[in-house]
């Protein structure tokens, strides 16, 4: 298994990258209208990564905090990929 950061636009899965877990690092992951920009998912391959990627952004429940004036912090609950 490989880890993969599936990138999306207007709700469509793209362009998986595999990243290595040393290159891992916390960052924003909502844009400002509160839509996924990626997500991390393990697979075998970049065509499985982005069917991953596809079905688990259905089921992501996203939660919009207004974290300072002109940014947002998002926490992802019931997060499966």
């Amino acid at each position: 298994m490989k880890l993969f950061k599936v990138h999306f636009s207007k709700g469509k899965a793209h362009s998986p990258q595999q990243i290595l877990v040393s290159q891992f690092r916390m960052e924003r992951n909502c844009n400002e209208l509160g839509e996924l920009k990626w997500l991390i998912v393990f697979a075998e391959d970049q065509e499985t990564a982005i069917e991953l990627a596809t079905k688990n952004y259905q089921n992501l429940s996203l939660t919009l905090v207004k974290y300072s004036r002109d940014s947002y912090k998002a926490y992802l609950q019931d997060f499966v990929a």
